[in-house]
């Protein structure tokens, strides 16, 4: 069975989203993915969703907390797309002058991105910048990945597809996404994300908890063990799902 959570819309089908059972999931994905040591400047682009999820603030926090010298700028740009960065000068000459270490790029929604991605990515080869997929929670994982295929040194860092497996093994959707027109993302999603960042970087979870940014105690109560594993429990290794 696969289900995009987006589509998900009228009552009687979130009734059905509510009653199917699920075999639970075991997930450490990407663990030091990302090769870049000791990244200064971080940057996030992408549309509403990473000003909803508080991605950006929790990351800074993340990083801070735990002795890392990164500065992280997420950018947020309502219902933005790759294309909506990519045609941005000022930011392309950023990114082809070194501006940041790192981006991820959020925004995927049809095949046309694909494209827009290359553009983009052809301005970070200038100055050694690596580029990071990494699909919010309501565009298209197909596309997304595809996308990152356009060069071998594009990283595809799935924060959709980790929220979609928290979901299917228990945690209440409504503490990962916010009751409105789009189910945006809430804190305790960008928290997630900004778990896998972290883990992609640096190749393990974070020691110290993010206090300031979202309550230690939420994401402890509602993510467990995750916090200190980066691994999603109870599932045996052949019962995952893949989310379009």
């Amino acid at each position: 069975l696969i289900i995009d959570f987006q589509e998900i819309r009228s009552v009687d089908a979130q009734s059905l989203y509510n009653e199917i059972s699920y075999r639970l999931i075991n997930s450490e994905p990407n663990k030091g993915c990302i090769d870049v040591k000791n990244p200064s400047r971080i940057l996030i682009i992408g549309n509403s969703f990473v000003n909803s999820s508080n991605i950006g603030p929790i990351l800074d926090e993340m990083l801070s907390n735990n002795g890392k010298n990164c500065e992280v700028n997420a950018i947020s740009r309502g219902y933005a797309t790759v294309k909506t960065y990519s045609d941005d000068a000022n930011l392309m000459n950023q990114i082809r002058n070194g501006m940041y270490d790192i981006v991820f790029v959020c925004g995927f929604y049809s095949e046309d991105e694909i494209n827009n991605l290359a553009k983009i990515h052809r301005e970070a080869e200038k100055s050694n910048t690596k580029i990071v997929v990494f699909p919010a929670h309501n565009e298209g994982e197909d596309v997304a990945k595809k996308a990152s295929k356009i060069d071998d040194t594009i990283v595809f860092l799935n924060w959709k597809g980790e929220i979609n497996t928290f979901i299917t093994n228990g945690v209440n959707r409504w503490d990962l996404c916010i009751n409105d027109a789009h189910f945006h993302s809430t804190p305790l999603a960008g928290y997630i994300g900004a778990h896998m960042i972290y883990r992609g970087i640096y190749g393990s979870a974070p020691a110290n908890p993010v206090k300031s940014t979202i309550s230690s105690s939420l994401v402890k109560s509602k993510l467990g063990s995750y916090t200190t594993t980066g691994i999603i429990v109870n599932a045996a290794p052949e019962d995952i799902y893949y989310f379009n």
